[in-house]
């Protein structure tokens, strides 16, 4: 139960990751926003490849790529 709560935080800290990096560099936030939305697509691709897999560390890799996706997602929706 502690382990699903840690990585249920581990994903959540992705909205607190991307606004604090949308505040810390606005000026690169405009050059690598696209970038930013093509590797959320390319980790969302993955983590369905890696759920499918029998990998046995999958779950924190799956958490790992969602963390990946958030931030992405907050950053590239951040003006």
């Amino acid at each position: 139960m502690i382990k699903e709560m840690i990585f249920i935080l581990i994903i959540l800290a992705g909205v607190f990751n991307g606004k604090i990096l949308a505040i810390m560099c606005k000026d690169e936030l405009k050059l690598w926003r696209k970038r930013f939305f093509y590797v959320a697509i390319v980790c969302l691709f993955l983590v369905v490849g890696v759920y499918f897999s029998s990998f046995e560390l999958r779950i924190p890799v799956i958490v790992v790529l969602l963390f990946m996706v958030v931030t992405g997602l907050v950053v590239w929706k951040s003006k």
